[in-house]
């Protein structure tokens, strides 16, 4: 009686537990993706003038927001 029950439960939560575990690696792949592509977006100041400088901090904040934006996305889509 006692192992039906234990093979029950192990059928029912080893195919669960892989899906689950899949889902979390999916989108561990995905947040990575998109850190690396906002990244991309982020070009150094070419000049040492206050002006590119502030533009490649703008750029930095830009990227960070869709980098946050992107992730809660993915994170809550989990749900």
């Amino acid at each position: 009686m006692m192992s039906s029950t234990f093979t029950q439960w192990l059928n029912f939560s080893i195919p669960g537990a892989l899906h689950l575990l899949g889902i979390l690696v999916l989108a561990l792949l995905v947040n990575r993706f998109l850190r690396g592509l906002t990244n991309s977006l982020i070009r150094p100041a070419a000049a040492q003038s206050r002006a590119a400088q502030a533009r490649e901090q703008q750029t930095r904040t830009l990227a960070s927001a869709l980098h946050g934006a992107g992730s809660k996305i993915v994170w809550e889509s989990q749900s």
